[in-house]
C-alpha cells in the first residue's frame, strides 16, 4: 500500500475565550445521566447580544487505520437561546458517499427546559440525495437528516454524528479540510487525529 498522508485545516469561527485549566462540567461525558445539571450549568453562561445559540462544547476526532480508512465522528453540546436558533437548530444532518462511506450513524436528546429528556427516533432519520449547486455536477452523495424532538428556546441539544470510510479515498493520500464555523459562539473547542504508526500524518 501506498503511503497515506493527510493534511488537517482548522477554520475556527467565533470562539470564547477559555481558561488552559479549568473544572470539569456536566456536559463533558457524552450524554451524561444527570440532565438538569447540564441545564442549570449552561443556565449560568453568558451568551453575547443578539446570538441565536452558545455552543458550550464542539468535539471533532479522526481516527486513521494502517489502511488509510477514516472515521469521523463529531459531538456538539449547545443551548439554544432565541427562536431564530429554532429554524437553525431543528434538525441534524450528515452528507456522504457511499461508495467509500458507510450511512452516517446519528444519536442526539434535547433536554428540554423543565429538565425532560427527549431522544432522537433512529426511525425519523431520511436519506435522500445531497443537492449539488452546480447543476453540471453529477454525484452519488447523499445526506442523512433527521428532525429534533421538542427543541424550544432554553433547551439543550446533544448530538454526535459518526462517519465511516469503508475504503481510502486515495491510496495516494489526501489533504482534508476541518471546518469549524458555526456562525454562534463556541464556548470550548476539541480536536482529536489519531493515526496507526503506519500512516504518515501531516498537520497544518
Amino acid at each position: 500500500m501506498k503511503a497515506i498522508v493527510l493534511r488537517f485545516l482548522a477554520l475556527i469561527g467565533m470562539l470564547s475565550a477559555t481558561a488552559c485549566t479549568r473544572a470539569a462540567e456536566p456536559w463533558d461525558a457524552p450524554f451524561a445521566r444527570d440532565p438538569r445539571a447540564i441545564l442549570e450549568a449552561a443556565k449560568l453562561i453568558p451568551v453575547p447580544d443578539e446570538q441565536m445559540a452558545m455552543v458550550l462544547l464542539e468535539q471533532h476526532r479522526y481516527v486513521i487505520d494502517e489502511n488509510g480508512r477514516t472515521l469521523s465522528k463529531v459531538r456538539k453540546v449547545l443551548r439554544i437561546v432565541t427562536e431564530e436558533g429554532l429554524e437553525e437548530w431543528s434538525s441534524i444532518e450528515q452528507e456522504y458517499q457511499p461508495w467509500d462511506e458507510s450511512r452516517p450513524e446519528m444519536r442526539a436528546r434535547v433536554i428540554g427546559a423543565d429538565g425532560a429528556v427527549h431522544w432522537l427516533d433512529g426511525k425519523t432519520i431520511a436519506d435522500s440525495p445531497a443537492n449539488e449547486y452546480d447543476q453540471s455536477i453529477f454525484s452519488d452523495r447523499r445526506v442523512a437528516r433527521a428532525p429534533l424532538p421538542a427543541v424550544g428556546v432554553g433547551t439543550i441539544v446533544e448530538y454526535e454524528t459518526v462517519a465511516r470510510e469503508t475504503a481510502p479515498l486515495f491510496n495516494a493520500g489526501e489533504a482534508r479540510r476541518v471546518t469549524i464555523f458555526d456562525s454562534v459562539p463556541i464556548r470550548r473547542l476539541q480536536l482529536s487525529i489519531e493515526a496507526a504508526q503506519s500512516v504518515p500524518l501531516k498537520r497544518e
